[in-house]
């Protein structure tokens, strides 16, 4: 099947735009400005169209968002997960450095051994 990009579908959004942009360019003609006719069937035809978005999407008011137990209990279930990540994060840190200090500690403490032990041979 050949692939005919020359004819857009029909219901392509853009065509009445193109449609227009062409109108326009032979109402204009010479003149810098278009006809006054054609203006006023632009304005005519982008107003029908303005009203007829309208109807579609302006049948339901706008309102609050409702929430159901569901998403309710979801949302405060990942609330207090987020909190409990966060807090054992802040607690592995603390655990990380209290480590070091251990290690540091037990590290003081095998050298003094050691200094201990060869100092009791020495005797």
């Amino acid at each position: 099947m050949k692939d005919n990009r020359d004819n857009p579908p029909g219901n392509d959004d853009s065509t009445p735009l193109g449609q227009n942009i062409a109108r326009l360019l032979k109402a204009a003609g010479t003149s810098s400005r278009p006809g006054a006719k054609f203006t006023e069937s632009l304005v005519s035809r982008a107003l029908d169209e303005l009203k007829q978005s309208r109807g579609s999407a302006g049948d339901k008011p706008y309102g609050q968002a409702r929430f159901t137990r569901l998403e309710k209990s979801l949302g405060w279930a990942a609330m207090v997960a987020a909190a409990c990540s966060a807090g054992l994060a802040i607690m592995a840190s603390m655990f990380l450095k209290v480590n070091f200090v251990l290690q540091s500690v037990i590290a003081i403490v095998m050298i003094f051994n050691w200094f201990t032990t060869i100092g009791e041979y020495i005797r």
